[in-house]
């Protein structure tokens, strides 16, 4: 690193202050580095981490950081128990308040002598005439039919309401249902986005229109949570941050998937200053 780098009133050089800022920011650092050492794009992975840490850890770096975080937070009225109070509404946020998996009743549940139910008389009607049009459409194309070709049969045989009306697809499934066995038919519903509240609404992050239909995007609850563990210092202050960690074990077993400690490699590479 060259010593005779010229230092502004903060005591960083010009590529340090453009480091210090891109963290405060919340970049990366190895990201940080390179937007303050464009040479380091050409670095490999572990080359730009460990010279990225080792600025990282200067003191006068480290004081800009804070410094810079600080008046950001001030600017904007940010404080640690406004972000804190965010993480753990996500972290704690109902996911069925948003969407839910459901097993709803068939037609046949609560029908009279689980008979057919409709919904209404007019859902009956057009039904009945849905019927009447096939069978129509089946005697038009038999009349103008072709010699040798095979006759058409509507052989479905009419609507009837014996189950009477009044189906109510958010009825739980009956038991005895001999239709479906009780299992009822599965449904995903989505809630109205518009009038989510509390957790719910910080939990949403937004919805993807694709061919497969529409995608619900949530923010992640386990890493909000860890957010919260880690700024509580639980893994190293409370639990001791063993291989055993309590957290770290319940947070695998809830999440599906493992929790690893990554540790920042040392650095044997000097800093260079572009100035």
């Amino acid at each position: 690193m060259s010593g005779s780098a010229k230092k502004n009133k903060y005591g960083l050089t010009a590529a340090w202050e453009v480091f210090a800022t891109e963290l405060a920011s919340g970049a990366s650092q190895s990201d940080a580095y390179r937007k303050a050492y464009p040479r380091s794009l050409k670095w490999n992975d572990k080359s730009v981490w460990d010279n990225a840490s080792k600025l990282a850890a200067n003191t006068e770096v480290l004081q800009r950081v804070k410094d810079l975080q600080e008046k950001a937070c001030k600017a904007n009225e940010i404080t640690v128990e406004k972000v804190l109070d965010r993480y753990w509404q996500i972290a704690t946020a109902n996911p069925n308040d948003l969407m839910q998996y459901r097993r709803e009743c068939c037609r046949y549940c609560y029908g009279e002598n689980h008979q057919y139910q409709w919904i209404d008389e007019n859902e009956f009607f057009h039904a009945e005439e849905e019927h009447h049009e096939l069978k129509d459409e089946a005697e038009r194309k038999n009349s103008n039919r072709k010699k040798g070709q095979p006759m058409l049969v509507v052989d479905m045989p009419p609507p009837h309401d014996l189950g009477g009306y009044g189906f109510d697809p958010s009825l739980s499934p009956h038991a005895k249902c001999p239709k479906c066995k009780g299992k009822g038919n599965e449904s995903v519903f989505i809630a109205d986005t518009r009038h989510l509240q509390g957790g719910a609404s910080l939990l949403y992050a937004g919805v993807k229109v694709s061919a497969q239909g529409l995608e619900i995007k949530t923010h992640d609850q386990m890493h909000a949570l860890d957010r919260v563990a880690a700024y509580l210092n639980m893994d190293k202050k409370i639990l001791g941050g063993d291989k055993e960690n309590p957290l770290s074990m319940f947070l695998s077993e809830i999440s599906g998937a493992s929790v690893s400690i990554t540790k920042s490699p040392s650095s044997e590479s000097d800093l260079d200053d572009e100035n």
